[in-house]
C-alpha cells in the first residue's frame, strides 16, 4: 500500500517540479512576443503552445537538477522528494526524458523555418550545460541558468524570425537578473553573500527599465502612464525584497526569500512587456492573476 501511495504521491511531484515557479513562464513568452509583434499579429494559440514547450523544458531542468544533486541532498536536504524516497531516481529520470522529448517534439511542430525548434534545442543545451560541466565553474553555471531565461524570451519571439533592440535588452536583463539570484541562492542553507550581491537583482531591473524607457523615447513614443506605474511598483518591490536579504536573516528563512525572488522573475517579464508594448497590457494583467495563486502554492511547495 505504501509503495502504491508513493507511486502516486502528487504532492511530492509538485515539490519536485516546484509548481509555483510555473507561473513565471507565460510572462517570458509574452515578453518575447511583445518585442516583435504588433497586437494585431498576436496569436493566442501559438502563445499557449510556446508556453507548453517552455514549461516542459523548465520542469525537465528542475527534475534533472534534483537528480544531479541527489547525493548532496541526502546530506543537506533529506526532505526533498528523491532523497526522502517519495519519488525514485528511476521515476525522475523517466519523467525528465519524457518532458524533454515532448517539449522538443512540440517545438518542431510550431512556427516557420523550425526556428522555435532551434531555440528549444539551444535552450536544452543550456539546461544540460547548467546541470553538467558548468557545475564545476559556479560563474559559468550562474550564466548558463540565466541564459535559459533569456532564451525563454527568445522562444516567445521565435515565430517572427526577427530580433529587435528591446528583445536583446530584455533577454540580457533577465539573464543577469537570474544569474544574480543564483549567486544569492548558492549557499542558501549556509548564509547570504555580500550585500552588493543581494542588491544586484534590484540594480539590474532598475537599469533595464531605464534602458527600455530610453529606447521608447528614441523610437518617438511617449511615456505611457501604465508603464511608469508598473516599473515604479516593480522597483519598489524588488528593493524591498533585496534589502530584506541581510546577514541578520535567519538561515531557515533564506529559501523562502529566494523563492520570492524567483517568482518575481515573472513580474519582471510582465512589466518589461508593458513598457515595450503597452498594447499587450490586457494579457499582461491576465498573467499577473497567476501570482497570488503561485504565492499561496509556495506555502506547500517551495520555489527554491
Amino acid at each position: 500500500m505504501l509503495d502504491t501511495y508513493r507511486d502516486y504521491n502528487w504532492k511530492a511531484w509538485g515539490r519536485l517540479l516546484r509548481i509555483p515557479n510555473l507561473a513565471t513562464i507565460p510572462g517570458d513568452i509574452l515578453l518575447g512576443s511583445a518585442c516583435v509583434y504588433a497586437w494585431a499579429d498576436f496569436h493566442p494559440g501559438r502563445f499557449v503552445l510556446l508556453c507548453l514547450v517552455s514549461a516542459c523544458l523548465y520542469c525537465a531542468g528542475l527534475v534533472l537538477n534534483d537528480i544531479v544533486d541527489y547525493h548532496e541532498d541526502l546530506c543537506e536536504r533529506p526532505e526533498r522528494p528523491l532523497p526522502s524516497g517519495d519519488i525514485s531516481v528511476e521515476q525522475a529520470q523517466a519523467c525528465c526524458g519524457l518532458l524533454f522529448g515532448f517539449g522538443i517534439s512540440l517545438a518542431a511542430w510550431i512556427g516557420p523555418d523550425f526556428t522555435p525548434l532551434k531555440v528549444t534545442l539551444l535552450l536544452t543545451v543550456m539546461i544540460l550545460l547548467y546541470n553538467g560541466p558548468a557545475r564545476r565553474f559556479p560563474a559559468l553555471g550562474f550564466l548558463a541558468m540565466g541564459s535559459c531565461r533569456g532564451l525563454n524570451i527568445a522562444l516567445g519571439a521565435s515565430c517572427c524570425l526577427a530580433a529587435t533592440g528591446n528583445l536583446i535588452i530584455a533577454a540580457i536583463a533577465e539573464t543577469l537578473f537570474v544569474a544574480a539570484i543564483c549567486v544569492i541562492a548558492k549557499d542558501e542553507t549556509g548564509g547570504l553573500p555580500e550585500r552588493h550581491w543581494c542588491m544586484m537583482p534590484f540594480n539590474i531591473v532598475a537599469a533595464a527599465c531605464l534602458f527600455l524607457f530610453l529606447s521608447s523615447f528614441g523610437a518617438g513614443h511617449g511615456l505611457p502612464n501604465p508603464s511608469l506605474i508598473a516599473a515604479s511598483l516593480l522597483c519598489l518591490l524588488l528593493f524591498y525584497r533585496c534589502t530584506s536579504l541581510n546577514r541578520n536573516l535567519p538561515v531557515r528563512e533564506i529559501p523562502a526569500q529566494v523563492g520570492a525572488l524567483v517568482r518575481n522573475i515573472g513580474l519582471v517579464a510582465v512589466v518589461f512587456t508593458i513598457i515595450i508594448n503597452p498594447d499587450f497590457l490586457p494579457v499582461a494583467l491576465g498573467i499577473l492573476l497567476l501570482f497570488p495563486f503561485a504565492a499561496r502554492l509556495s506555502k506547500s511547495f517551495k520555489s527554491s
